[in-house]
């Protein structure tokens, strides 16, 4: 399939057919990468990378899919970060950093039903989770 991106790498409408997760992080690799010295020099927030990401819909990978995530296992999202990091390592720091707390609020809080609503959420919007401790 020749999928077309633009240039933020926005993925296609959601009528399509889906996009492998590979190829989606691929795609907010490629972005990450083209933008990397100027988050450096400038000692900036990767936004063009996380607009890509969450064009890619990767914030809410890890998500449980009866939640509205993908339900992607551990080496699936250190794949990711992994990419992304070797593209820029700010972003690819953020993005991990993101997925701590995912991890930790998905194990911990799906009983909960506001834990639960905030990842529906998290998911659907595709919000970046931070917390003072990371």
């Amino acid at each position: 399939m020749n999928a077309k991106w633009n240039e933020a790498g926005v993925a296609r409408p959601a009528t399509l057919a889906p996009v492998d997760l590979g190829t989606r992080s691929l795609v907010a690799t490629e972005v990450a990468a083209k933008h990397a010295v100027a988050v450096d020099q400038e000692a900036r927030f990767p936004a063009e990378a996380f607009e890509a990401i969450k064009g890619q819909r990767l914030m809410g990978i890890m998500v449980p899919t009866s939640l509205g995530g993908e339900g992607a296992s551990m080496t699936e999202v250190m794949d990711v970060c992994f990419q992304l990091g070797q593209a820029c390592s700010s972003t690819g720091m953020i993005y991990a950093m993101h997925q701590v707390k995912v991890a930790c609020i998905a194990r911990h809080g799906q009983s909960s039903p506001a834990i639960a609503g905030i990842l529906r959420r998290l998911c659907a919007e595709q919000l970046l989770l931070a917390s003072s401790t990371t």
